[in-house]
């Protein structure tokens, strides 16, 4: 049987470490289940192209040319996953209607995959969102408030976990052998995951990223005073480095922190897999802790960390009212509760095992053949 030849659509290809394992998951779940031609439209063609090793597009505002001509060409086009539906860049809905609207147009059957939604507080992205979910051919959403909003933009949808869960965790060799390489001690460090942060509608606002920097970098001088290193750990290459930099100036003891560089998905995995716990506001740091079974402490600066950490029953900070005392404390219940760790582990276990069952209707519902056979 030939290949399925298949598009997929999403925020690939940007330096977001956390986007690329999305789209790194995907193949692979997907190549285990038929035979698949795959064609990546993401904002880096070339990146994409690179790190995935497939016939890679330009996501741009509305397909071009090249892209309708591809398009054409697929069997099927999945939208997803990841965070793609929302209010902190209000054309984005509209951009992602609008490759939905050339799917139906050309004939391609579309799917929504692990979609993360909301928030949607505007008119126009939920009239935008509203008319990508109805066209689809099946959606998926990857957490139970995504879930809530499909359903009332008027979708039929169900869950599948964000992908990267679906990622297999380094071994015990690979991670010793990644950290000889750094010189970092399995298990005397905590990693550190920031980002910048704003509220809806809102421009970054330099005061209130100080003040959780400030309440970040008490935690990491706590670390300190405990015997662990802080390594800081940039997800987003081009913009977590300032972050990251930042926060180690407003430590008192800045030479205890190591500032790790922008690295590759593998290494990333491996350092969070050596840590002795993960104190993160990015998603994706959180979930390869949970991968590696790894304890966490989360700052919630957006309703996808919030929800995740309570529904895998997590220690939570907000963000807006994080003080350097109640992040230092929270680490010391992740370092310290062993019920935290093995809860969180067998929530990564059922996520996993739901996410294999929706990848198996995926692969079916493509009309995939048998998988191809891996080359020696």
């Amino acid at each position: 049987m030939m290949a399925r030849r298949v598009g997929i659509t999403g925020f690939f290809g940007a330096g977001n470490m956390g986007d690329d394992a999305i789209l790194h998951a995907m193949l692979a779940q997907l190549r285990q289940r038929g035979s698949f031609d795959f064609t990546v439209f993401g904002v880096d063609q070339r990146a994409v192209a690179r790190d995935h090793g497939v016939a890679a597009f330009p996501l741009s505002f509305r397909p071009g040319r090249g892209s309708l001509r591809r398009m054409r060409e697929l069997d099927a086009m999945i939208l997803g996953g990841g965070g793609l539906l929302h209010d902190y860049w209000r054309a984005g809905p509209l951009r992602y209607a609008a490759w939905g609207l050339a799917c139906r147009l050309l004939g391609t059957p579309m799917y929504v995959h692990a979609m993360g939604i909301g928030p949607l507080d505007a008119r126009s992205s939920r009239f935008w969102s509203a008319a990508l979910l109805r066209r689809a051919r099946d959606v998926t959403v990857r957490d139970e408030q995504s879930l809530a909003l499909a359903r009332a933009l008027g979708a039929s949808a169900r869950i599948c976990p964000d992908p990267a869960i679906t990622l297999d965790a380094p071994s015990a060799a690979q991670v010793e052998a990644y950290l000889s390489e750094t010189g970092l001690e399995r298990e005397g460090y905590v990693v550190v995951a920031p980002r910048r942060w704003f509220h809806l509608g809102e421009r970054p606002d330099p005061e209130r990223m100080e003040r959780l920097a400030l309440a970040l970098a008490h935690a990491c001088d706590h670390l300190c005073a405990r015997g662990l290193r802080p390594v800081l750990l940039p997800m987003h290459r081009g913009r977590d480095e300032a972050v990251c930099s930042r926060l180690q100036d407003l430590m008192e003891h800045p030479g205890g922190a190591f500032m790790h560089p922008a690295c590759s998905l593998q290494q990333a995995l491996c350092l969070i897999g050596g840590a002795a716990a993960v104190l993160a506001m990015r998603l994706h740091a959180l979930l390869f802790a949970g991968l590696c079974g790894v304890p966490v402490a989360a700052v919630a600066y957006d309703p996808k960390v919030g929800n995740l950490m309570s529904a895998a029953g997590q220690v939570r900070l907000d963000a807006a009212t994080c003080r350097g005392e109640d992040a230092a404390a929270a680490l010391d219940r992740a370092l310290s509760d062993g019920g935290l760790r093995a809860g969180f582990a067998e929530t990564m276990s059922r996520w996993r095992e739901q996410a294999a069952r929706e990848y198996d209707r995926l692969a079916e519902s493509l009309g995939a053949g048998a998988p191809a056979e891996v080359q020696p």
